[in-house]
């Protein structure tokens, strides 16, 4: 199945999609999805997460490798087919998870097998690409890569490209390293680079020397005190942070938040289940209890959902007399939302919440 062989790309900054090719144990992406960044987490179309390495980057390709030790030896279905033949009129599919949404696949044709665009060839396509497709796969009707999606016009419709994949070939061809060490690729001689320069040591050739920065900050106080909250359930805090100060997680079927809002607040979400169809009074009298102190319970109106909340003050996190009960607190937000949820959905009947998995 194609959707087993695509995955969202989160960093920090926002997200893309990758996918894996038949033979090789690569995640291809474009370079513009995870730059400046050397770990990214990938989530596959059931929610679940896999922290993997880059360890290849070709910013003028815009190509990027990333390894991930789970997904080893994992089968696609997405081919690398030699001398395929492509033609204007072709049919093809975008696969992948535009706006950081589920998993969708559009169709289109082929417009132009040799569109140039700042001195280099782009397949162009009028399927709809969005933001969040970057780096996916286009493929034929058997699954055969054509390109790597990587742009659209932003004011123009179904104008879509695609980075050709015997452009990605050539990629695969030379890169030949068992290690998960983070390489540049001088695009003058091919030669790859592990320490930052401004001229490559093989050629003399001019490189940015900014592609070896990491983007990933050091720990804040907040960020501390949630990633051990984190850890203390028994989870990998680097599989959870999708965002600057934001979290968003699954330890079991429904999602958990931890937030920043606004200036001052910090706050945990969870959306447990849909308010029931009958005993309604019952539930609402739990609802509106103090029975969960310090956290609360709410109903979401615009989808009748019933959520539990925890806000502090983002100061709280610098005050050492409280800083233990805090980070206690959230780990225990993660035990009672699970709790909960299942309670309702026995004792009340509730649906689940439709941003459970």
């Amino acid at each position: 199945m194609l959707e087993n062989s695509i995955f969202k790309v989160i960093v920090e900054d926002g997200s893309g999609t990758g996918f894996i090719l038949d033979g090789y144990d690569y995640i291809i992406t474009n370079y513009h999805v995870v730059s400046h960044f050397k770990e990214a987490i990938l989530e596959d179309i059931n929610k679940n997460r896999y922290l993997a390495t880059v360890v290849m980057v070709n910013s003028v390709a815009d190509i990027a490798f990333l390894v991930c030790e789970d997904l080893k030896n994992r089968q696609s279905a997405i081919k690398l087919k030699k001398d395929l033949n492509i033609t204007n009129g072709q049919k093809v599919n975008i696969a992948g998870f535009a706006f950081g949404m589920p998993y969708v696949i559009t169709e289109g044709i082929i417009s132009s097998t040799k569109q140039i665009i700042d001195n280099r060839r782009y397949i162009q396509t009028d399927a709809a690409i969005n933001s969040g497709n970057s780096g996916g796969p286009m493929v034929d009707e058997n699954g055969n890569l054509i390109a790597i999606v990587n742009a659209k016009f932003s004011d123009a419709d179904n104008v879509g490209f695609g980075i050709p994949y015997k452009d990605l070939e050539k990629e695969l061809d030379s890169f030949n390293f068992e290690d998960l060490k983070y390489r540049v690729k001088c695009n003058s001689c091919d030669s790859y680079l592990i320490q930052k320069t401004k001229f490559c040591n093989n050629c003399g050739g001019a490189i940015d020397d900014s592609l070896f920065d990491n983007s990933k900050e050091d720990e804040s106080e907040i960020e501390k005190v949630i990633n051990r909250a984190i850890s203390a359930y028994g989870l990998n805090p680097k599989l959870c942070k999708v965002g600057k100060d934001y979290w968003e997680f699954y330890p079991k079927s429904n999602v958990i938040r931890f937030f920043k809002s606004g200036d001052y607040g910090f706050y945990a979400n969870s959306p447990l289940c849909n308010v029931p169809k009958s005993n309604i009074l019952e539930a609402l009298k739990l609802i509106n209890s103090d029975k969960f102190k310090p956290f609360d319970l709410g109903i979401y109106a615009k989808n009748n959902t019933i959520c539990l909340y925890y806000r502090i003050f983002q100061n709280d996190f610098h005050n050492d007399k409280i800083l233990d009960e805090i980070e206690k607190n959230f780990t225990n937000f993660i035990s009672k939302a699970i709790e909960l949820s299942e309670f309702f959905i026995k004792e009340y009947g509730c649906e689940i919440a439709v941003e459970s998995r």
